[in-house]
C-alpha cells in the first residue's frame, strides 16, 4: 500500500507518498480502507515556517524527533473510510461499515490507503455526511466539544466565540447553538454572513471593533477564545460573575490559563482553563457522533485536494486563512 510520510522535519519537500507494508488489525483494532483525511493544525505547524522563510527552524528538528510527526512517520490523524477487517475482540463494527475516527495517539498515521486503529477511536460515519465531510470532524470537533463541556455551556446562556470561522471555532459555534445558547461570534467582516448561516446570533467584526475594549458590550456567561488574540485580563473583565473562560490554542494564553486556574473575584469564581484534545474524556468521539446525528451540524470544507497533490494541500493550509477544513481524498 501507499502512505504519506514525513522524511525531512519541517521541510514540505520531504513529504512523500511511499510504498509501505499494509497493517493488520490487532485483536481490538479495525482495518480501514481510507477514503479521505483532514489537515489539522498539528499536521501543518512544523511546516509553516518554511513557507515564510524557506528554511527550517533549528528547534523544529529537535521537537519533531521527540513527538509530533517525527521523521519517517506517516502523517495525519483524522480519517473516514470503510472497514475491511476486524480484530477478534471487536464488537461494534463489521466489514463494510462506513466509519470516521482518529489515530490511536491523536497525532500520527492516518494519511494512508489502509490504517489499523483501536475500536475505541472509531465511530460509524453519520449517513448524511460524505467521507470528505466526516474526515474533517474528529480532531477539531473533539476539541470544540471538550471546550464546551469544560465551560459547562447551558441553554439560554450568552456565549462569546472569538475566532468562529476556523475548524474548531465553526464546530464550537454549531455545538453551542445545538445546546440552545446565544452566540456572539467575533470574525472578520467578510465572514459575517458565513457565521450567521451557521447560527451566530450576533457578529462582531474585529477589524472594526476590539470587543474587549467595547464599553457598550454585555458580559458573557462563557468566553471561548481560539488562538489567544487578547490578554487574559481583558477577557476576565468581559465575564459574568460566575463566568467561564476557555482558551484553545495560542501558546502564551494557554500556558497562562493553565497556571492561573480559578481566578477569584469579589463574590464569585471565574474559571480560566486551557483546552486540547488530550483533555477529552474517553467517550468524546461517541458524544460528538450523537450531536451530529441529532442536530444540523455541518462541516465546511474550505478546499478538497487529491492526496496525490499533498504538496499543494499543505501549501494551501499553511499559507491561507482557512474557513472550516482542508481535506484530501485518497484516490
Amino acid at each position: 500500500m501507499k502512505a504519506i510520510f514525513n522524511t525531512i522535519a519541517g521541510d514540505p519537500h520531504g513529504i512523500q507518498i511511499k510504498e509501505t507494508t499494509q497493517p493488520q488489525p490487532e485483536d481490538n483494532q479495525v482495518l480501514v480502507q481510507v477514503a479521505a483525511v483532514a489537515l489539522n493544525v498539528v499536521d501543518m505547524t512544523n511546516f509553516k515556517n518554511y513557507y515564510k522563510t524557506n528554511s527550517v527552524k533549528s528547534q523544529t528538528k529537535l521537537l519533531d524527533k521527540l513527538y509530533v510527526h517525527g521523521e519517517g512517520k506517516i502523517l495525519g490523524a483524522d480519517f473516514a473510510g470503510t472497514v475491511k477487517k476486524v480484530g477478534k475482540n471487536v464488537r461494534k463494527f463489521k466489514i463494510g461499515d462506513a466509519v470516521m475516527g482518529i489515530s490511536d495517539d491523536y497525532l500520527n498515521g492516518s494519511w494512508a490507503e489502509y490504517i489499523a486503529f483501536s475500536e475505541s477511536n472509531v465511530v460509524l460515519k453519520p449517513e448524511r455526511l460524505s467521507f470528505e465531510e466526516a474526515a474533517a470532524i474528529p480532531t477539531t470537533g473533539g476539541t470544540a466539544l471538550t471546550a464546551i463541556e469544560k465551560a459547562d455551556i447551558q441553554s439560554g446562556q450568552n456565549i462569546l466565540i472569538n475566532g468562529a470561522t476556523g475548524g474548531v471555532g465553526l464546530y464550537a459555534l454549531q455545538i453551542t447553538k445545538a445546546l440552545g445558547a446565544k452566540v456572539t461570534a467575533v470574525v472578520s467582516g467578510r465572514n459575517a454572513e458565513f457565521v450567521r448561516k451557521y447560527g451566530a446570533d450576533k457578529v462582531v467584526d474585529y477589524h472594526q471593533v476590539d470587543i474587549t475594549q467595547d464599553k457598550n458590550e454585555t458580559t458573557f456567561d462563557v468566553i471561548v477564545a481560539i488562538n489567544g488574540y487578547h490578554p487574559l485580563y481583558r477577557y476576565k473583565k468581559m465575564l459574568d460573575k460566575q463566568g467561564n473562560y476557555v482558551a484553545i490554542g495560542g501558546v502564551k494564553q494557554a500556558i497562562a490559563a493553565m497556571l492561573l486556574g480559578k481566578i477569584s473575584t469579589i463574590g464569585s469564581q471565574k474559571q480560566m482553563g486551557a483546552i486540547s484534545l488530550f483533555s477529552a474524556r474517553e467517550d468524546w468521539l461517541a458524544n460528538l457522533q450523537n450531536i451530529i446525528n441529532q442536530s444540523d451540524f455541518q462541516p465546511y470544507l474550505d478546499r478538497v485536494f487529491s492526496w496525490q497533490d499533498v504538496d499543494q494541500a499543505m501549501a494551501y493550509g499553511c499559507t491561507q486563512h482557512l474557513k472550516g477544513k482542508v481535506v484530501m481524498k485518497i484516490d
